[in-house]
């Protein structure tokens, strides 16, 4: 009889990642509770270190709504952050307009 190989789940393999990152249990111990090989558990531990700054990158076209290649164009000169900007401002207000308009924008 042919024996049908076990496919997990990314969501799977992301909690036994995280026990296994905790160290609260061995890896004899977290394999013998999921059913899983040690060597898997160990594999899918460094996948996920290895993965996991890409969580920091950029924001993703679905998370904020704006598709990288075509960012919104400004028409209305109002909506430009020098428009609004006080003559003699310091550039930390500056930067703070300029976030607060994109903010707006992307809103």
């Amino acid at each position: 009889m042919k024996k049908t190989r076990r496919k997990f789940t990314s969501g799977f393999k992301a909690r036994v990642a995280i026990e296994a990152l905790k160290e609260r249990e061995s890896l004899a111990e977290l394999s013998k509770r999921y059913e899983v090989h040690p060597t898997m558990i160990s594999k899918w531990k460094m996948e996920f270190l290895e993965k996991s700054a890409a969580v920091f990158d950029t924001k993703s076209e679905e998370e904020t709504g704006v598709d990288p290649e075509n960012p919104p164009v400004i028409r209305n000169s109002l909506a430009h952050p020098l428009a609004i900007l006080p003559y003699g401002s310091d550039s930390s207000d500056y930067l703070k307009c300029i976030v607060l308009n994109f903010k707006e924008i992307l809103a």
